[in-house]
């Protein structure tokens, strides 16, 4: 195969059952969180794993992955 490792990129969102700002998450109309998540498929495992705030794009998060791209990498996201 000619890639290295297929990584896959992907997030979810969840609102959370209060608006209070105590819980850390801010979404853009009630309290969220997004977690994002991303598996290489060759090997089976995951490489990164994070919660964050529901109004946090998902171009931003794949952006503070660069550094980890390697030579052969076939990188697959959605950044929607």
């Amino acid at each position: 195969m000619p890639f290295h490792r297929i990584r896959m990129l992907d997030s979810t969102g969840f609102k959370t059952p209060t608006d209070d700002p105590e819980t850390g998450y801010q979404g853009c109309a009630q309290s969220s969180l997004k977690i994002q998540v991303e598996y290489e498929m060759k090997q089976g495992q995951f490489l990164h794993l994070d919660i964050q705030n529901g109004k946090e794009h998902d171009t931003t998060y794949a952006a503070t992955l660069l550094h980890t791209v390697q030579p052969e990498d076939l990188l697959l996201r959605d950044l929607g």
